[in-house]
């Protein structure tokens, strides 16, 4: 056995080998450098288990509760499944060359995954109860605090419901930095002043003060408006449940990982809060033409069904 798995650096220190890696599980440095340098390896990896990573997505997104995930949408910039998948790979590789090399992974389901390969000398496991019980009273409370902010806002917001009128062209948007109130747009430049019929609709991300700020060109108005009280009651409890059978085969750790992690932050909430205002602003308003910058979030696949 040519690669030796533990989790603790001081046991890590007694032993023989002749290079080391470290799976980082700092949120800060996502990209687990390592202390001997794989960077380019690992890249190559994460390139290679892309095809893996688009299939698991395609199997994860028939479960009724996918489209409040990123794992399933494969959205690289906002879950780190398919870097977990790149080292999976890049370990699997290290297990057949002839130097010893240590692995030191502190993160409980990833730790679990890689005891798994053949050819692994691993040690004890990590702790993961506490872990596990951590995010999910955490994503109750970060989605209870979303909550009641979407709440707000919508109170503030819903009098733009009664103004709508039918839409004909429109552009979907985040409140961008570089937008502004007289028509300028960090998506889609001056498009809105060349053409003075265009409406701008802002997604729920726009927090309050900035849509405030945008909506002065009278042109331009917010998704929160379409909410409603019974869409918020749900929100609290929005989350990805994938179901137990996800939980098993040569990836049911690293499902579990992302599940739990995406679990416990207030997205699950954002995401539903999206789709819910979306599909009544598209039954209401029936824009003709819909424009928006795509970057495969599942709110934009619901989006697209609902058109």
């Amino acid at each position: 056995m040519t690669v030796i798995l533990r989790h603790n650096r001081q046991e890590a220190s007694r032993l023989n080998f002749d290079r080391l890696v470290e799976i980082s599980v700092n949120e800060d440095d996502l990209n687990g450098l390592a202390s001997d340098d794989v960077t380019e390896e690992l890249e190559s990896c994460f390139d290679e288990v892309a095809t893996d990573w688009l299939a698991i997505g395609k199997e994860l997104s028939s479960n009724n509760s996918a489209g409040l995930a990123h794992t399933p949408a494969c959205v690289a910039n906002a879950s780190d499944f398919g870097q977990m998948l790149a080292w999976s790979k890049l370990i699997s590789r290290l297990i057949s060359e002839p130097k010893r090399t240590l692995v030191i992974c502190g993160d409980p389901w990833m730790y679990r995954h890689l005891q798994k390969l053949r050819g692994m000398e691993s040690g004890p496991r990590p702790a993961i109860v506490l872990t596990i019980l951590g995010l999910w009273l955490r994503g109750y409370a970060a989605r209870l605090r979303a909550t009641l902010k979407l709440a707000f806002t919508f109170l503030k917001l819903r009098r733009y419901r009664s103004l709508a009128g039918q839409s004909g062209s429109v552009i979907l948007v985040y409140g961008h930095p570089n937008s502004s109130p007289e028509g300028q747009d960090g998506y889609f430049g001056n498009l809105a002043r060349r053409n003075p019929s265009l409406t701008r609709i802002l997604h729920v991300d726009c927090d309050l003060n900035r849509v405030l700020e945008l909506e002065a060109d009278k042109n331009t108005s917010s998704l929160h408006a379409w909410g409603s009280l019974w869409d918020l009651a749900v929100l609290p409890f929005a989350k990805w449940r994938p179901g137990p059978e996800y939980s098993v085969g040569d990836y049911g750790w690293l499902i579990c990982r992302s599940a739990a992690l995406e679990g416990g932050t207030g997205q699950g909430a954002m995401i539903e809060w999206q789709i819910r205002c979306q599909a009544r602003w598209l039954k209401k308003c029936k824009p003709e033409i819909v424009a928006w910058p795509w970057e495969n979030h599942s709110w934009e696949r619901q989006f697209v069904r609902e058109a």
